[in-house]
């Protein structure tokens, strides 16, 4: 019985040092997608159904929107608008054929813009010119391919909601009078839009978190944190249709910032302080790649295992 036992144990020990070994392995590609000149601010990613990416950026240098992909196999960058100062606060969706829709900031003429290579060549369209819009926006689609774009409205103090739906672009105020930044959407099933967005009207005293919705058929407006000086926010839905809500906050202006995370999931809005130190589920991996502390565990005992084997052995 002996060999048995043998065998059995070496074969604990391999699967042991597997899981283990496997992982380390992991690691992240980096690739340098764009270099001519001062680019890649203001980036936003999606990916397609291949697992290609698609992203949208700003060309500082040239003061143009540009996008990038590597549906080909190779990063294919090109400039999709060129027209004066544009390109600046970009966010891209794609449609379910993989075609890219981008909203993007004409900083010249402080006007939204709205780009997509949906017929086969870039089209890029004014969407709102009245006052100082189109900052801070952001995109989704619906199932039809339709765009919903959120954004600030600096000459009236407005959160901004457009889209294309009816088959022309039609603007609404979903929040006023303040400072609405960093302005994230997503959609649920039926196309309803859910904003998330910073007010900074209050600065230096508080930049609340605040959460817009037309899901009941009218703009709802709701802050979701009100303790401390917040920013950069992102916004999505489960299956459900509750929000999920990323955004980096501090106390005040003195202290540090920290990553911070609120939900509906359970009713109302939970906010969970210092996100960045916790973790939910999943092997953590470190900035190498190395496993966490179920390394520390998994390497001893495999090596008791095999020592276990050496001895009986002898």
């Amino acid at each position: 019985m002996r060999p048995i036992q043998d065998m059995l144990l070496i074969g604990l020990s391999v699967v042991m040092m597997l899981i283990v070994v496997v992982p380390c392995s992991w690691a992240w590609d980096v690739a340098t997608v764009d270099s001519a000149g001062v680019v890649g601010y203001d980036t936003s990613i999606a990916l397609d159904r291949s697992g290609n990416a698609h992203i949208s950026y700003t060309d500082w240098t040239n003061r143009d929107l540009k996008y990038a992909t590597n549906a080909s196999g190779a990063w294919v960058t090109t400039t999709v608008d060129s027209a004066g100062d544009v390109g600046a606060y970009t966010s891209i969706a794609l449609d379910g054929l993989g075609k890219a829709h981008i909203s993007y900031h004409n900083i010249g003429n402080l006007d939204l813009k709205y780009a997509t290579n949906a017929s086969g060549a870039w089209v890029t369209r004014t969407v709102d010119s009245v006052g100082d819009v189109g900052s801070d926006t952001s995109i989704a689609l619906d199932g039809s391919g339709k765009a919903h774009i959120s954004y600030y409205d600096a000459t009236n103090g407005n959160l901004k909601y457009t889209t294309n739906t009816s088959g022309a672009w039609v603007k609404t105020a979903a929040d006023s009078g303040g400072n609405f930044r960093t302005t994230s959407i997503a959609l649920d099933g039926s196309g309803k839009a859910y904003i998330s967005y910073v007010d900074g009207a209050y600065i230096p005293f508080a930049v609340p978190l605040k959460y817009a919705t037309n899901a009941s058929g009218a703009w709802v407006t709701r802050t979701v944190d009100s303790g401390g000086i917040f920013i950069c926010t992102s916004i999505a839905l489960d299956s459900s249709g509750n929000a999920h809500i990323s955004y980096g906050g501090t106390p005040n202006l003195q202290g540090d910032l920290s990553l911070k995370y609120a939900t509906n999931s359970g009713g109302g809005y939970a906010g969970v302080p210092n996100a960045e130190a916790s973790t939910h589920g999943g092997r953590s991996l470190s900035a190498s790649g190395s496993v966490n502390a179920v390394t520390l565990l998994l390497i001893p005992l495999g090596a008791v295992v095999a020592l276990r084997i050496l001895r009986r052995k002898r």
